[in-house]
């Protein structure tokens, strides 16, 4: 690849070549459409005019075009939009296909070479990332202190990375952002809906390859159908909350007493340990779907997909007959509920379940604390967690898990009266 005679001619290129390469790895995932994260033309311009060899007499313009020529680089988005005071030229780029797994063994391969490491622990941050290790020992907040121990020592295999190459370059970005160490330190606030960090939005696939103080990632706990289930326990709290705004006094449906009943029937649906409530929807509604599909088109559905579809005027597109269907179903098993959650706005409900349900609990101290009692560490994903832990006998390493998921399930019924259901899943 790199014994191109464009590159022979220029022999100070090679370098900068697989530095751009490198570059462009931490910053490019798209799809077919060029949409999602790419390389701005302007930032692609900046990057080349860094790493052009000038005294060579090679332009930013030149490089690009030699990347090109050579299969390198892949033009993935161009709109031009001339104008007289604004050329609106839009321009991203990907990497070919045909050479990522080349140019990705190349750039890593010389990073090596230059005592360069992705690694968390080691090379030029070294230093403060153990001094970042040492003030996260002192938070009080236990969702805090969890977390900050765990950027400050996840590492990536990278050997084993390679066979995954889908979403690479998202990985390497992910690990690069953490590598900087000054990422912004994640707190509790107690006023999001949702926590966040990095490794939060780590690809799945990609997650078995993590290593945090030599415990390699092993197991995932996640609450079953998490926003469903908190569905009519956000509904009857907004029913409290209007009937004290009102004064005692409250219209329909929040005044109609099968409103009650009707979210009783949900959560029990919902919280059933044996039967999977995704299951009995795909029946009822007729739905021909994976329980993964279901559990995104109810998530989607409930923040108001369909009435976004159905409102707006100006698009006028007609909304997917699965989610036709699984509103029909709602509407005729349950009627009042369904104008509970119109009248509560769809939109924000997602938002209002994460701030009062499903942030709170995955944020109690209790749960850091078990990890640290039973010596695993806990990665933080909205409604589950990732579990580090060292080898250990299969029927111990089960009891750990099963003492988690019995505790999650413990801590909510205790602050919301939801007997949820958890479940585990050990990753090989």
């Amino acid at each position: 690849m790199l014994s191109n005679r464009l590159f022979n001619a220029e022999p100070e290129m090679v370098v900068p070549a697989i530095k751009l390469l490198l570059w462009i790895a931490e910053r490019t995932l798209t799809d077919d459409e060029g949409n999602g994260w790419g390389v701005e033309h302007k930032k692609m311009q900046n990057a080349l005019r860094k790493n052009s060899s000038k005294k060579r007499g090679a332009s930013p313009a030149q490089f690009k075009q030699a990347l090109i020529r050579l299969n390198l680089l892949l033009v993935i988005k161009r709109r031009v939009l001339p104008g007289p005071f604004n050329p609106g030229k839009v321009e991203r780029y990907g990497v070919s296909e045909t050479v990522k797994d080349a140019w990705f063994a190349a750039a890593l391969e010389w990073a090596g070479q230059q005592d360069f490491s992705y690694s968390l622990c080691t090379g030029i941050n070294a230093s403060k990332r153990r001094r970042r290790y040492r003030e996260a020992l002192l938070l009080k907040d236990a969702y805090s202190k969890a977390h900050e121990l765990l950027a400050a020592s996840v590492e990536v295999k990278w050997a084993g990375l390679y066979a995954d190459s889908e979403k690479i370059g998202h990985t390497v970005a992910l690990i690069g952002n953490l590598a900087r160490v000054d990422y912004p330190k994640v707190e509790n606030d107690g006023k999001s809906s949702r926590l966040y960090h990095p490794l939060a939005s780590f690809p799945s696939n990609h997650r078995r390859h993590l290593i945090a103080n030599g415990k390699p990632y092993c197991a995932e706990v996640d609450i079953r159908a998490c926003w469903p289930t908190f569905l009519a326990a956000q509904l009857l709290k907004e029913k409290r909350l209007r009937l004290h705004a009102k004064g005692g006094r409250l219209s329909p449906p929040w005044s109609d007493e099968r409103l009650e009943r009707e979210c009783a029937d949900w959560q029990a649906m919902f919280c059933d340990p044996v039967k999977d409530p995704r299951v009995t929807i795909q029946k009822e509604a007729g739905l021909k779907a994976g329980i993964s599909e279901t559990k995104m088109m109810l998530n989607k559905w409930m923040s108001g997909l369909l009435e976004k579809a159905r409102n707006d005027k100006k698009r006028k597109w007609e909304p997917s007959p699965a989610y036709v269907a699984l509103d029909d179903w709602f509407s005729k098993r349950f009627p009042v509920m369904r104008k509970a959650w119109l009248a509560s706005d769809p939109s924000l409900v997602g938002k209002k379940i994460g701030h009062n349900f499903e942030t709170p609990l995955m944020a109690d101290g209790r749960l850091y604390g078990y990890a640290d009692r039973h010596g695993i560490m806990l990665c933080y994903q909205f409604d589950g967690f990732g579990v580090f832990a060292l080898p250990a006998s299969a029927q111990e390493f089960d009891e750990t898990l099963a003492g988690l998921c019995s505790l999650m399930q413990q801590i909510s019924v205790e602050r919301f009266g939801i007997p949820l259901v958890v479940v585990s899943e050990r990753i090989e």
